[in-house]
């Protein structure tokens, strides 16, 4: 397996689970005594995945590109809040 098969697997997962964590977020209009998980905690889960996409997408394109120099995240990685 060569490392861009494995950032690509490992991208497609952490897609997947941040799918599955805004599909999790409790309705903004729901109360409380009907969550399934705390709000703040998704949050925190998303922001955590939509990191480590940025860093996956960083490594993929360092490794593309190997004549330019890296600059880190790549600022077309943007969370669900500023869509």
């Amino acid at each position: 397996m060569s490392s861009g098969d494995f950032l690509e697997g490992l991208e497609s997962e952490v897609e997947t689970d941040l799918a599955m964590a805004q599909a999790g977020a409790p309705a903004a209009d729901s109360p409380p005594s009907e969550w399934l998980v705390d709000p703040e905690e998704v949050e925190v889960e998303q922001t955590e995945y939509t990191s480590l996409l940025g860093a996956i997408q960083a490594l993929e394109t360092d490794r593309t590109d190997p004549g330019e120099t890296p600059t880190g995240l790549d600022d077309t990685v943007r969370g669900p809040w500023e869509e």
